[in-house]
């Protein structure tokens, strides 16, 4: 049982990780955005396209980016996370 939660914990990490990259890229975007085609590719040899598509979906339903057409942009509280953390 003890070795199902580390491998459970690993798998979180690395989505957070890979979450966390993807709102630093989004915020940083001189162009307001990407599309998401793009971000998986740059990503695929970290996630499957599953994983990459479940991670933009919890960060959809978080607030934290837009998705139109496949393109995704940050919101307003994604940016906002990105300016407290550069603050600190």
């Amino acid at each position: 049982m003890e070795r199902g939660n580390k491998e459970r914990e690993d798998i979180m990490t690395k989505q957070k990780a890979i979450a966390l990259s993807i709102l630093e890229t989004l915020t940083e975007s001189k162009t307001g955005g990407m599309p998401a085609g793009h971000m998986f590719a740059a990503l695929m040899s970290f996630c499957g396209h599953m994983e990459f598509n479940s991670i933009l979906s919890a960060l959809e339903r978080g607030g934290l980016v837009q998705v139109s057409n496949h393109y995704v942009t940050p919101t307003d509280k994604a940016r906002a996370l990105f300016v407290k953390e550069a603050a600190q």
